[in-house]
């Protein structure tokens, strides 16, 4: 474990990886949309802005769901290639509700004690809307399990680029064909 000798150390880096986080969250994202787009624009270039549409006000897990279905009905993944994009759109899916949990909620940054010494992590209150009322939840999170969340989000947009480029570019029918297995694990600079 990683423990901040300073609360000023623990605060900046606090807010760093949040940050962080939430940028890489947003690849995810914008790589979804960038299967959509791409993926409309190789039926006809005049096409791609009409997608758009479909963007406007949906959340992170609609626009999963969409290029889920519209990747499977387009490029119709042999059982292998299934098997991995499927595993894909369903890690992204269950990490959805992390960036929610994460933004959504309250960081009580830089609030110390007298006599605190560790200050790897930091306090969270969310708070929920449920039938009866509302439950707020406390806890507390290590500042290095926040990083390790936004390299995560990274993993997965960059995971969502080469599943696109893989199909776009034709890897499998090349002279020198490359699985899917392989092609995915090279990490993609997006």
């Amino acid at each position: 474990m990683y423990m901040y000798e300073t609360v000023e150390e623990a605060n900046e880096k606090a807010y760093q990886y949040i940050g962080l986080f939430e940028v890489n969250f947003q690849k995810i994202v914008y790589q979804l949309q960038l299967l959509i787009k791409l993926t409309f624009n190789s039926l006809g270039p005049e096409r791609i802005h009409i997608i758009e549409i479909f963007f406007a006000n949906r959340t992170a897990n609609d626009i999963a769901e969409l290029a889920r279905g519209i990747f499977n009905q387009t490029y119709k993944p042999e059982k292998e290639e299934k098997a991995i994009s499927a595993k894909l759109f369903k890690d992204i899916i269950e990490f959805i509700p992390k960036r929610n949990d994460l933004i959504h909620g309250f960081w009580h940054i830089g609030f110390t004690h007298e006599g605190q010494t560790d200050f790897s992590e930091i306090g969270y209150e969310n708070i929920k809307r449920k039938k009866d009322g509302v439950l707020s939840v406390y806890d507390n999170k290590k500042i290095e399990h926040i990083k390790t969340e936004a390299e995560t989000a990274y993993k997965l947009a960059s995971e969502v680029f080469q599943l696109n480029m893989f199909f776009l570019l034709g890897y499998k029918s090349r002279d020198v064909p490359i699985s899917l297995a392989d092609y995915i694990e090279k990490e993609a600079f997006i």
